[in-house]
C-alpha cells in the first residue's frame, strides 16, 4: 500500500521533528510525481504519497519525473553497458514506457497537488532551462519555487546569466 511504502519515510520525519525545534527546521523531500512506466509510480500515487507526508510534516515537495537509466545513451563497449543489468534495465523501460515517457511533468499534475495540499510548497525541476518558462510556472501559481540541479552542474553561472537576460 502507499501508506507502508511511505513508513520508512514518515520513521524519518517523526525522528527528524524529535530532534529538532519544528519552528525553525523545514523538512523538503523529494518525489517522483510519475515514473512513467507501466505499473511504476503515478500521478494518483504521487498524489496519495504527498498528502501522507504533509500531514507528517514535510513543508516543501520537490516533483520529479522519469526514470533515469544512464546506460541508454553510453557509446562505449568498454563500461558496464556490456553487463547483462543494464541490458535488462533498458529493455525492461523500453517495453512498459507509457505515452507520457520523457517529456515533462504536466503543471496540471503539479497544480493539483498543491490544491490537494493547501499550505505545502512545491518546486519543480526536469527540462526546464528558460528563464522566462521557470517565471511563469512561478507567476501562474503552478510551484513555489524552481529547481536548477542539473543546470547548475553544466553552467555554474546560469543564475548569472538569466540576470543578465530580464
Amino acid at each position: 500500500s502507499v501508506q507502508n511504502r511511505a513508513r520508512i519515510i514518515t520513521d524519518i520525519i517523526k525522528e527528524i521533528k524529535h530532534n529538532t525545534d519544528s519552528s525553525k527546521f523545514s523538512i523538503f523531500a523529494k518525489i517522483n510525481g510519475s515514473d512513467q512506466v507501466k505499473g511504476g509510480v503515478t500521478p494518483a500515487i504521487a498524489k496519495q504519497t504527498i498528502s501522507i507526508l504533509a500531514n507528517e510534516g514535510v513543508n516543501l515537495f520537490e516533483i520529479s519525473h522519469g526514470l533515469v537509466y544512464p546506460w541508454r545513451n553510453a557509446k562505449s563497449k568498454k563500461n558496464q553497458i556490456t553487463q547483462k543489468i543494464p541490458r535488462l534495465y533498458n529493455e525492461f523501460i523500453e517495453k512498459n514506457k507509457t505515452s507520457d515517457f520523457g517529456n515533462p511533468i504536466k503543471k496540471e499534475i503539479i497544480f493539483d497537488f498543491k490544491k490537494t495540499n493547501p499550505g505545502v510548497a512545491f518546486a519543480m525541476n526536469g527540462n526546464l532551462r528558460n528563464f522566462q518558462d521557470m517565471e511563469n510556472l512561478i507567476k501562474d501559481w503552478t510551484c513555489d519555487m524552481v529547481s536548477l540541479g542539473r543546470p547548475l552542474l553544466k553552467e555554474p553561472f546560469l543564475v548569472q546569466k538569466f540576470y543578465g537576460s530580464t
